[in-house]
């Protein structure tokens, strides 16, 4: 999907010259354009996984629209995911992953603890 989309990285690169890493653009420039406003949105109103990525984006080479196209990718993963899926959007799943996790370990960290000893 993210290439259909053309925001696979292509480098431009020949015999010792090595260029910059650009997106393809080779894709449906519509769906592109479509992710724009998203992409705008998700970072204003703060939604924290996004946001953080466009910071770090950022930070790292002091271009906004590289970290813009960073979160448009991004969002159209998590479309393609969700849709494929048939899932709702839970802005809390990473969260849910965490707590499920540490269940998990504490449980089997119980059932470790109660080790039965054979009596003969």
């Amino acid at each position: 999907m993210v290439s259909y989309a053309g925001y696979d990285v292509v480098e431009a690169q020949s015999g010792t010259r090595i260029g910059k890493t650009r997106i393809s653009k080779k894709g449906n420039s519509r769906i592109r354009r479509v992710l724009h406003m998203p992409c705008l949105v998700v970072i204003q109103c703060g939604v924290k996984k996004y946001k953080d990525l466009f910071d770090r984006t950022y930070e790292k080479h002091g271009i906004k629209m590289k970290s813009y196209v960073a979160v448009q990718k991004k969002l159209l993963v998590m479309i393609y995911h969700l849709w494929k899926k048939k899932e709702e959007y839970n802005a809390d799943y990473e969260k849910n992953i965490q707590e499920k996790e540490q269940v998990i370990s504490s449980l089997s960290a119980f059932e470790k603890s109660k080790k039965v000893v054979p009596t003969n």
